[in-house]
């Protein structure tokens, strides 16, 4: 697992927020993360999500490999 998407996953509800914001704009670009004024938008999705996605997807292993659910005591 990327060292980046284990810091997302260790952070309770990081990976909802980075997921929430880094959204398609609607021609297939991310509406958060920008290139640069003269080059737009980073093609969607942005490497921010896929790390956001991969850290969801980390902590649902690990919940169904321990049978714990993370995020109900992370938001306790």
């Amino acid at each position: 697992m990327n060292a980046l998407a284990l810091l997302i996953s260790a952070e309770p509800g990081l990976a909802d927020r980075l997921l929430a914001a880094h959204v398609d704009d609607g021609t297939g670009r991310c509406a958060l993360c920008s290139s640069g004024a003269q080059s737009g938008r980073y093609v969607w999705p942005c490497t921010l999500r896929s790390l956001a996605l991969e850290a969801l997807t980390h902590d649902e292993r690990r919940s169904l490999s321990t049978g714990t659910d993370w995020k109900r005591m992370a938001s306790a």
